[in-house]
């Protein structure tokens, strides 16, 4: 227990200092989603993403761009803003699609006519190849098909981006992923790449 305590203060300081060097480098697009309290995610995990949906454009990955559990659509703006190419980015489970469609609208990304597309429900494992997926859920439970179902896609080379705090999400990740060729990186966020 006596180890835990320190580990914990060790890791709030770092996520400070992380989300303080994320304001001052971070690409305007997070810092203006994060100022219209478009996404609750920190600046640094906003700006992790951003860099992995630029290196899979660099990269030429094939595949989707793919947004589950962002109900302000700060997310989805992040990723859209991101992208070089024409490459879609589909953004799943949207409660209040008009509010989402406001906001990546503002942005300059009217949904369809930018290739981003809102879609009712979750991702299916039988969808088109994944080059970046990011997912948010509340609990293991809802994460576990999520993760799933973007796993059996992610491309070699992909990364899954989730919001994995604590033991049962991780565990619902890590099971998604059981028995492939990944690799797992801790950041603001998890982060697993695909390697074979």
């Amino acid at each position: 227990m006596a180890r835990s305590f320190p580990l914990r203060i060790a890791r709030a300081v770092a996520g400070t200092v992380r989300d303080a060097v994320a304001r001052r480098t971070a690409p305007p697009v997070v810092l203006a989603v994060r100022g219209e309290r478009l996404t609750r995610l920190a600046p640094s995990a906003l700006a992790d993403l951003h860099e992995r949906v630029i290196d899979a454009e660099k990269e030429r990955l094939p595949g989707v761009l793919v947004v589950a559990g962002d109900p302000g659509g700060g997310v989805a703006v992040v990723v859209a803003d991101a992208r070089s190419s024409a490459r879609e980015v589909q953004v799943f489970g949207v409660e209040d699609r008009e509010a989402v469609a406001a906001a990546l609208t503002r942005h300059g990304f009217r949904p369809e006519s930018t290739r981003v597309t809102l879609r009712d429900g979750a991702p299916e494992a039988g969808g088109e190849p994944v080059a970046v997926a990011h997912l948010s859920a509340p609990d293991a439970e809802t994460l576990a098909p999520l993760a799933a179902a973007v796993a059996s896609r992610l491309v070699v080379g992909g990364v899954l981006v989730a919001s994995a705090p604590d033991p049962a999400r991780l565990a619902a990740v890590e099971a998604a992923f059981a028995g492939a060729d990944v690799r797992y990186v801790r950041r603001a966020q998890l982060h697993v790449v695909r390697e074979g």
